[in-house]
């Protein structure tokens, strides 16, 4: 709905019109970097969960492991994503989101636009 509005505002103000346009081809452009850093995430995630799961060294039973080892040892694959992605966006401390799935989408979307 909002990308209809954004294009009849782009007829009715002509100054208006250039930044709808590049707006729109960034968007375009971004969506296959998108596509790019979903793919790297998810070869990372997997990367890493499967080195901590086998390594010998790393007891995934310890209570003090550390919280992003603990985000590997993880059996759901969507716990070392998020962990890897929040590694991506600077190692941000993901403990504090990761506990209601909708905190965690909107974690992920304000890091993801902002």
């Amino acid at each position: 709905l909002w990308l209809r509005v954004m294009g009849f505002l782009k007829v009715v103000n002509e100054q208006l019109a250039t930044f709808i346009l590049a707006l729109r081809q960034m968007v375009y452009d971004v969506r296959f970097f998108s596509l790019v850093l979903l793919v790297f995430i998810v070869m990372f995630g997997d990367m890493f969960q499967l080195i901590v799961r086998t390594d010998d060294n790393i007891d995934c039973t310890d209570p003090e492991l550390d919280g992003s080892l603990v985000q590997f040892c993880s059996n759901r694959s969507i716990d070392s994503y998020l962990q890897t992605y929040a590694i991506v966006v600077g190692d941000l401390d993901f403990e504090d989101y990761k506990n209601l799935g909708a905190i965690t989408f909107l974690w992920f979307s304000t890091t993801f636009i902002g």
